[in-house]
Formats: structure tokens, sequence, C-alpha cells
């Protein structure tokens, strides 16, 4: 990482101030182990390959999504076993969630973008009971 000094040393100063850092990484095998090497306890993958990669329809049982789901797996399992927490995010929706929402090594999922447009048309709590259907999710009363 051509940047890895300066990184490292932001991590650090957040991290002095207790405030959470995460690094956005694409999923690589490399920039996961960069990130390990930087000492972070946390990343987030990021899923716009994937989120791309899905068709329209609901069928999500294509080569290219399997293909970019398998990416985003694997670094979520190298960076769990390097001990830093593993969020996701970015292109992820209603259509495209439940895939990457049963990657087990990942503990949370960013996708306020499309929850929140939903919630312009059913509400804010109607638009998150239905993220949480389409994840697989229980929904907690």
């Amino acid at each position: 990482m051509a940047n890895a000094r300066a990184v490292s040393a932001a991590l650090r100063q957040l991290e002095k101030q207790g405030l959470p850092v995460s690094l956005f990484i694409d999923p690589d095998p490399e920039q996961v182990a960069t990130s390990a090497k930087l000492g972070t306890g946390m990343i987030e993958i990021n899923t716009r390959a994937y989120a791309e990669a899905c068709p329209r329809s609901p069928d999500l049982n294509t080569v290219a999504v399997m293909q970019e789901l398998a990416k985003v797996a694997a670094a979520a399992e190298r960076g769990a076993s390097h001990g830093m927490k593993v969020l996701a995010g970015h292109g992820l929706t209603y259509r495209n969630v439940s895939l990457i929402s049963n990657v087990p090594e990942i503990e949370e999922l960013n996708i306020g973008h499309n929850i929140v447009a939903r919630a312009a048309l059913v509400g804010m709590e109607r638009a998150v009971r239905e993220m949480l259907v389409a994840m697989g999710r229980p929904i907690n009363r």
C-alpha cells in the first residue's frame, strides 16, 4: 500500500480518540493482508462488483454473481481469521442482499441508501422490516 505509513498514523490517532475505524477495501486478499498488517480492528468489504453483477431479476444464481460472492466471502473469512471485525457494503439492495447476508463472518451490512429510498415511500420502520425479511432474518417485535 503506497500510503501505509499515513494510513497507519491516521488509524492510531483516531483510535487514540476512542473512535472506531474501519478500512473500506475491495475483496482482495492483498488488501485484507495489508489491513491486518496496519493493525486495524475492522474492515468494510466493498460489495460494488457483487452488486453490479446481480441481475435485475430475483434469480441471483449466475456465474458472475457467484464469482463476486466468493471473493467477498473469502475476504471476509481472511479478515475474521486476522481477528478483524468484518463489515460489508456498497450497492446492496432488497433484491441482492440475501446472499451477502449469509456470509457468516460479516457482522454488519451498510445498506443505508436503499433503505432510506424505500422509507420515503413506506416509512422507516416498514423499510427496515422489509430489509430484514430480504436478509432472511427474523423480525423482533
